[in-house]
């Protein structure tokens, strides 16, 4: 039998947030695919992170991705309508 490899609920949780066209309005996938953005901190800390985690603070969230190695990229790769 194939052994399969679990995925940490964090990495799952986070991958529907970005990839669920429901969630848009709180993340979503920059060109390439190789980053995601969040458009508005404050409502996905208030709207969103509570639905899927026990919290609904952004520094848990912001340490979570750095412990899974994520890393802060410019915001050249994404289309920033609000600059």
């Amino acid at each position: 039998a194939a052994e399969r490899t679990r995925v940490p609920p964090f990495l799952s949780k986070l991958y529907t947030i970005v990839d669920d066209t429901l969630y848009d309005q709180f993340a979503t996938w920059c060109r390439g695919g190789s980053a995601f953005r969040i458009s508005d901190p404050q409502s996905f800390s208030d709207l969103c992170l509570p639905r899927f985690f026990k919290h609904n603070k952004m520094g848990s969230f912001q340490q979570q991705l750095l412990t899974y190695g994520f890393t802060r990229v410019p915001n050249t790769s994404c289309l920033d309508i609000s600059a």
